[in-house]
C-alpha cells in the first residue's frame, strides 16, 4: 500500500475496518535534515456507495413497498402516508448503526496510521513526533 508520487511526496494505505484512508507523506528540507509531514484522508468510494444505497432504499423504496403492499394485500390501507409512517423510521434506524461502523473504522484506521508512521520513522532512521 505504498506508492511514490514524486521526489518529495508519497502515499501509504491506512486500513480501517471498512472505510480505508490514504496517508500522504510530504518531505521538506528543514535545517540539516528533513521534515516528513503525514496527513490522512478518507477514501470516499465506500461512504459514497453507502449513502447512495441508503437514499435509494428510502426513495423509491417507499413507493415500491407501498405499491407492492396495496397490490398484493387487499386489506392494506391505500393512503401513501401510512406506508411512509412506518417505512421511513425503519429505514432510518440504520443510521446509528452506520455511524457506529464508521467510528469503529476511524479508530482502526488511527491505530494503523500509527503503525505505518512508526514503520516509516524506522525506515528513515528518524524520530517520530506526532500530534495524535
Amino acid at each position: 500500500g505504498f506508492r511514490t508520487i514524486d521526489d518529495s511526496t508519497c502515499e501509504a494505505a491506512v486500513h480501517g475496518t471498512l472505510y480505508d484512508r490514504v496517508m500522504t507523506i510530504s518531505l521538506a528540507p528543514e535545517g540539516t535534515g528533513s521534515l516528513l509531514t503525514m496527513t490522512t484522508r478518507l477514501k470516499r468510494t465506500l461512504p459514497t456507495v453507502v449513502v447512495i444505497v441508503l437514499v435509494l432504499s428510502i426513495f423509491p423504496g417507499v413507493w415500491l413497498t407501498h405499491s407492492m403492499l396495496e397490490t398484493y394485500f387487499g386489506w392494506y390501507p391505500r393512503a401513501f402516508w401510512i406506508t411512509c409512517a412506518w417505512y421511513l423510521p425503519l429505514t432510518l434506524l440504520a443510521i446509528p448503526a452506520l455511524r457506529a461502523q464508521f467510528l469503529a473504522s476511524e479508530r482502526a484506521a488511527e491505530e494503523h496510521r500509527k503503525e505505518v508512521a512508526q514503520q516509516i520513522a524506522a525506515a528513515v532512521d528518524g524520530e517520530l513526533v506526532s500530534n495524535g
